[in-house]
């Protein structure tokens, strides 16, 4: 949780409790709780401000946006964006972003728009707020859709990832190839005066990450694109952001480099496999350490070191002790020996080993900073008014571009015959 998000949890916390003693009636007692409350919830009032100046000034700094760019951009609109498309005249701020966006596409290197363009310094910097005519002191009149910091695009699809909570690296903004080198370390030897270093030359290989098209489907209806409140917006957001994010995150596990899809961290060459048992394991202690083990054996266990898996495994774990009569169990909390644990569903839990045919899991040990995740430009969206016509509804189909690499597969390690049956 974000330190405006406990801000906000905290302000709540005091403000339930003052209307709680606000309802039991003016005694000395709780009018000093009151005081106290209020004293309190002021204090917090003035933290949320300096957290919100604090976000937009670094959004505004690293996105290379003026504080009037900046706010000019928040007027976007998903809704407006998806209404008009559907008219095919976009207006406003909506067509300026298409215009920046078709710009985006041809930069990247990719292929041309398919539809309307929502350009990536829109994405950058929208926020959604609330509407005109909300009352937002009022929770039933929109208060609690009230945000008062920036919800941006990217930072959304970042946090909807699994993967960047354990340490990976998201790389939002590419234009073009990213060549990513890989190479041995250098080796050093003791040599008296005169004679020649017997060190072969470094191997090094390089791959690309390069914009690959990700497509997410959608049906709106037109009553909900007329409307103008702030939940809509966040809608939309969502749901795009979600579909993007599952689509994303199962092929960085579980990438075929087929259909364009990025290499999975499944099917990396180079990464360490601790082998269970010819018809698949029961995971326990021991794999936990030969994981592990497997990593530090190549000096590669620094840096953001964490598990993944799937809930089949977690559950497992959590009742797997580490030893017989131990009071210690393999995944306890959110870690597992003292390292972080993520969890996903696009972990894979139908493998097959042996006899074991599509009940095997997977889990992941490794450097998850090592991992690489990229995003090149906009949004490329295409609204169909046509298909869904007779139901008033618009089919929409949005295109986006992202890739991944693992930049040392040393950093990690899996074991894929897990049973947990």
């Amino acid at each position: 949780m974000s330190k405006f998000d406990d801000l906000k949890v905290k302000h709540s916390e005091l403000t339930t409790e003052y209307f709680r003693l606000m309802d039991q009636g003016p005694t000395n007692e709780n009018n000093k709780k009151l005081d106290e409350l209020e004293v309190a919830m002021d204090h917090i009032n003035r933290e949320i401000e300096f957290e919100n100046k604090k976000f937009r000034f670094s959004a505004n700094y690293f996105n290379n946006l003026t504080m009037g760019e900046s706010r000019e951009l928040q007027k976007f609109s998903f809704a407006k964006f998806l209404r008009e498309a559907s008219t095919g005249v976009l207006t406003g701020l909506e067509m300026e972003s298409h215009q920046e966006g078709v710009k985006e596409m041809r930069h990247i290197g990719g292929e041309d728009a398919k539809g309307f363009c929502i350009s990536e310094k829109v994405l950058l910097a929208t926020n959604v707020r609330a509407s005109t005519g909300q009352n937002i002191t009022n929770p039933a009149d929109g208060g609690n859709l009230a945000h008062t910091m920036p919800v941006m695009y990217f930072e959304a699809l970042s946090n909807a990832l699994v993967l960047p909570s354990l340490g990976a690296t998201f790389l939002p903004g590419l234009n073009g190839y990213l060549p990513i080198v890989r190479g041995s370390l250098f080796d050093a030897e003791w040599l008296p005066e005169g004679t020649g270093s017997t060190t072969v030359k470094a191997q090094y290989g390089k791959i690309l990450m390069q914009a690959k098209r990700v497509c997410a489907a959608g049906v709106f209806s037109k009553q909900l694109l007329i409307q103008t409140s702030l939940g809509v917006e966040n809608m939309i957001l969502n749901g795009l952001v979600n579909a993007n994010a599952q689509a994303i995150q199962t092929a960085i596990i579980n990438g075929l480099a087929a259909n364009d899809q990025p290499v999975g961290i499944l099917t990396t060459e180079g990464i360490a496999i601790v082998p269970g048992g010819d018809n698949g394991i029961a995971i326990d202690w021991s794999h936990i350490v030969a994981l592990e083990t497997a990593v530090a054996l190549v000096n590669a266990d620094i840096g953001s070191l964490g598990y993944l898996t799937n809930a089949k495994v977690r559950g497992k774990l959590k009742n797997t002790l580490k030893s017989a009569g131990a009071p210690a169990y393999c995944w306890e909390g959110a870690e597992v020996n003292g390292y972080k644990a993520a969890v996903t569903n696009a972990v894979p839990s139908n493998l097959s080993k042996g006899t074991s045919v599509e009940n095997c899991s997977a889990i992941i040990f490794g450097n998850w900073k090592d991992l690489l995740i990229g995003s090149w430009g906009g949004l490329d969206v295409v609204v169909d008014p046509y298909t869904l016509a007779d139901k008033s509804e618009l089919r929409i189909i949005v295109n986006s571009f992202a890739d991944a690499a693992i930049s040392n597969p040393a950093s990690f390690s899996m074991m894929k015959d897990v049973l947990t049956i």
